[in-house]
This record gives C-alpha cells, sequence and structure tokens, in this order.
C-alpha cells in the first residue's frame, strides 16, 4: 500500500533520521512534501467519474480492509463490514468535490439522512462563523441557513481558491486506508495509519501544515453512540493525494465509523494535509 519515498543525488544525507528527531528546517520539509506529491501519478477524475480511478480508490481500501486492528485484547480480530459502501461512500465525496459549483454536493447532502445542519443554537455553530470570517472573508451571515452559508463557503472554495479537484493519485504513495476496532471515541483521533506506514513516507504524507474542515453537518447517530449501544465500532482512516484546478496537491485526509444500525460508513473528521492553501468544509 504504502512505500517509502527516496529521492535523487539532490537529497541531504540523513534527512529521514533528521526528520524523525524534528532536526529538518521548516522550510526544507514543506518543499520535500510538495515535491514528493509532485511526482506522484494521477488520474483525471472525469465529468462522470472516472472508472479505473474509482476501481483504484476502492482496491486501496479492500486490501486495507483484509488486516484490521482492535484496541481491545480480544483474541481475534472482527471482519471490516461494509468495506465496498465505505469506498463509494468515498468515491462519492471525490465526485462531489470535483464539480465547479455546489449543486453536486448539495446533491449528495440532500440525498443523505445521516447527518443533519448545525443551527446556530449548537455549540459548532460558534466554531463555524469565526473560522469561515478568517478564510473565506464572508461578514454577511444567513443564520436562519447553514445551507445556504455552506453554499456560500463552497463557491468560495471553488471559486476564488480553486480547489475544484481534477484528478487523484493513484500506486504506491498515493492513497492510503487502515482499520480498527475500538471501544471508546476517544480512541478515534486519526492515527492508526501511522501504525500500518512506513515512517518515512508517513512523514512525507502527515507531517505538514493541516487545515481541519470546517463542519456544517453533525452526523445523527455518533460515534460515542454506536458504542455505546454495540460495546464498540469499526473506525477508519483513509487518505488520498488529490489535485485541484489551480494545480495544487494535498492529502484528502478523513475518519470514517461504521454504524450498523443504518449501515453506513460515517465521517467523524475531515483534514487537509500538505502545503497547499485549500480550505475544506462538508
Amino acid at each position: 500500500m504504502f512505500i517509502a519515498f527516496r529521492g535523487g543525488g539532490s537529497e541531504q544525507p540523513g534527512f529521514e533520521q533528521r526528520t524523525h528527531t524534528g532536526t529538518v528546517p521548516i522550510g526544507e520539509f514543506t518543499e520535500r512534501q510538495a515535491e514528493f506529491l509532485r511526482r506522484l501519478d494521477v488520474l483525471p477524475i472525469e465529468p462522470k467519474g472516472d472508472a479505473d480511478l474509482a476501481r483504484a480508490v476502492a482496491a486501496t481500501i479492500h486490501e486495507s480492509s483484509r488486516d484490521p486492528s482492535d484496541s481491545s485484547s480480544r483474541p481475534k480480530v472482527a471482519a471490516v463490514p461494509d468495506v465496498q459502501l465505505l469506498a463509494d461512500t468515498l468515491w462519492a465525496q471525490l465526485i462531489a468535490r470535483s464539480r465547479s459549483t455546489a449543486d453536486a454536493y448539495f446533491a449528495l447532502v440532500d440525498a443523505d439522512n445521516l447527518y443533519r445542519l448545525v443551527t446556530p443554537s449548537d455549540p459548532q455553530w460558534s466554531q463555524i462563523e469565526p473560522r469561515v470570517r478568517a478564510i473565506a472573508k464572508i461578514e454577511r451571515v444567513n443564520r436562519n441557513s447553514a445551507k445556504q452559508y455552506l453554499e456560500d463557503v463552497i463557491v468560495f472554495e471553488r471559486q476564488v481558491e480553486k480547489n475544484t479537484l481534477t484528478a487523484a493519485a493513484t500506486g504506491a504513495g498515493g492513497a492510503g486506508a487502515a482499520f480498527r476496532w475500538i471501544s471508546h471515541g476517544s480512541e478515534a483521533q486519526g492515527e492508526i495509519l501511522q501504525g500500518v506506514t512506513d515512517q518515512d513516507m508517513w512523514q512525507a504524507w502527515m507531517a505538514a501544515p493541516a487545515h481541519v474542515a470546517i463542519q456544517f453537518r453533525i452526523p445523527k447517530t455518533s460515534l460515542e453512540a454506536v458504542i455505546a449501544r454495540d460495546g464498540r465500532a469499526s473506525i477508519s482512516e483513509t487518505a488520498n493525494v488529490v489535485e485541484t484546478v489551480g494545480g495544487a496537491r494535498y492529502v484528502f485526509h478523513c475518519v470514517w465509523y461504521h454504524d450498523p444500525h443504518s449501515r453506513a460508513w460515517i465521517l467523524r473528521r475531515m483534514i487537509r494535509r500538505g502545503t497547499a492553501f485549500v480550505g475544506l468544509s462538508f
């Protein structure tokens, strides 16, 4: 699934060792990560969806699902449920983000009854407003419609930041996934990929500037509720290198959990990792 990235003759000796001990200047490190992402092969995300790319996204998830871990001391690790469904759900996110307007994303939102939109009475709203003002410079806020607010942010992301997706990476270093059974919500902190990824590869992907997506939608069934009901839950981390219409590349990093009652993989966290100045929202 992953390989360590080894540069050519221009690479400074001992880079990996210095990275691990935190002695690499931040400028050197971020440039190395940006160059690594630029070298990856990508496939275009076509207007009607690219079958080869969709299969590649699914293949990474299926391969990783064969070897889940378990945070408990259970002698036998249970199989991952609804694996193809996670691949389909991730692919739907990528496709919706490959459109230049908000219409495709809202078609996805309207067809999905697993979430509800944040309201001004939710504690999450107090986090949304200052972040949107700082990133999107949107001053006029419609407090009666989070959906309109989200649409304004998506329009800004697509038209001003030029972050409409046009391609995704394939092959070693282009995508990854990991699965774990957990018994407490605090165990879903987005670190399970680190345990199955070569350390140098992990550094090239993850130890770089990050932006946690602005969350406009709240799952109707939380991870904590699934664990309280079932005693445990299956979570997944996915990571996909994507390219925008503006030419920027970054790691589209998501943390998901499975709800057996709705037979759905629900998005818990979405993160942009990399040097590209790209905001995300969902």
